[in-house]
């Protein structure tokens, strides 16, 4: 079930497309998730943000016995998105309920890495309670609207002790009840680290002697 394709080399702004057509099996329940992934490398690459994507498909009931569910969704991203080693950076986390029902039981968790130390944290829009603990901030509310949401804010210093190149990945994610879709429930930011402004590299100068 493995799909593997490979190429020696792809020159600058080349690519192409991979189609695959598949068929669901048909013991399914409605509710069901069926994940999809697919991942590319190569050599001497530093930004991995985009080398890997999912797709979800989503089981429905038989036409007509359809009801609209409620949908959670969350997005985050940092500002900036690199910089040398000790930057202060800006998360904010974006939730919503893009359904048409109202989300019980929300749930937003965002495990921060250890090369991130927090400093602050604002929360605007639907009320919500923070049950963090450590490394792991925790938001809960009990009941979130169809089209309601909000949004928090975190400021946080990146580790001094990061080498160039080095990527800093920070995922969040969002759960409610009777929610039928994932798809939207998990979103990363990454930051790049990379050299100091200005930073150079001397190398020894050595004066050798003629007779």
């Amino acid at each position: 079930n493995t799909y593997r394709w490979q190429l020696d080399s792809l020159a600058p702004q080349a690519g192409g497309s991979i189609t695959l057509v598949a068929q669901v099996a048909s013991g399914l329940q409605p509710g069901s998730q069926v994940a999809n992934t697919v991942e590319i490398a190569a050599k001497e690459e530093l930004i991995l943000a985009n080398n890997i994507s999912t797709a979800w498909f989503q089981v429905m009931e038989e036409p007509g016995n359809t009801s609209p569910p409620a949908d959670v969704a969350v997005s985050l991203w940092v500002e900036p998105t690199s910089g040398p080693a000790g930057s202060t950076v800006t998360y904010t986390i974006a939730y919503s309920n893009v359904g048409e029902l109202a989300a019980t039981d929300v749930v937003i968790t965002d495990v921060i890495p250890v090369s991130l130390t927090v400093s602050q944290v604002y929360t605007s829009g639907a009320p919500l309670v923070d049950t963090s603990s450590g490394n792991t901030y925790r938001w809960q509310l009990d009941s979130l609207a169809p089209q309601a949401g909000g949004s928090i804010t975190l400021v946080a210093q990146v580790a001094s002790g990061l080498q160039p190149g080095s990527q800093v990945a920070n995922t969040v994610e969002i759960a409610a009840s009777q929610e039928i879709s994932l798809a939207n429930n998990i979103s990363t930011a990454w930051f790049q680290v990379t050299d100091q402004p200005g930073s150079a590299v001397y190398l020894p100068l050595i004066q050798r002697g003629t007779e």
